[in-house]
Formats: C-alpha cells, sequence, structure tokens
C-alpha cells in the first residue's frame, strides 16, 4: 500500500517561493499593518456598541420599541437575510 501525501501549496505559494529576500520583509510589515488596522476598527466598533448599549437598554420598556422598533427592526433583518440567501445560493456563480 501506497502512502501519498497532498500538497497544500497552490501556485500562488508557489510564487512566493521565489520573491526576493527584501519582498518577505514588505509582506511582513503589510501583514502586521493590516493586523493593527483591523484591531483598531474592532476596538473603535466594541466602544461604539458599548455607548449605545444603555440608551437602547432603557428604550426597550417603552411601546414604541414593543409597536414600532421591534417588529419592523426584525422584519428587516428578515429581509436582509432573504437577500443574502437568494445572492449566495441561486445567483451564485458555477
Amino acid at each position: 500500500m501506497e502512502v501519498r501525501f497532498v500538497s497544500v501549496k497552490g501556485p500562488a505559494v508557489s510564487q512566493l517561493e521565489n520573491l526576493p529576500t527584501y519582498a518577505y520583509a514588505i509582506l511582513g510589515v503589510l501583514l502586521i499593518a493590516f493586523v493593527i488596522v483591523r484591531q483598531v476598527g474592532e476596538r473603535r466598533m466594541t466602544v461604539g456598541k458599548l455607548a449605545v448599549m444603555p440608551v437602547v437598554y432603557q428604550l426597550r420598556a417603552g411601546r414604541l420599541y414593543r409597536n414600532a422598533v421591534l417588529p419592523w427592526g426584525s422584519a428587516a433583518i428578515a429581509g436582509l437575510a432573504l437577500v443574502w440567501l437568494v445572492q449566495r445560493a441561486i445567483l451564485a456563480p458555477g
């Protein structure tokens, strides 16, 4: 019985093997910059959510929330989910 190993390296990875040395440094800097920008964006969104939550928590007991925001907000989320489903399942290429 012969054992075969499958390579996980695709054509993109094979092209990276032929890069000059300085290109690895540039790729490393770009990767670090991407991670830093992503972390800053996540922190900013977290702070924004934390600032809004006390207001939303107080509004949830009101009639406006129960009669307007909850049903219409739920319908909007369901509509977005339906659009996403159609895009991914029906209109997806191949």
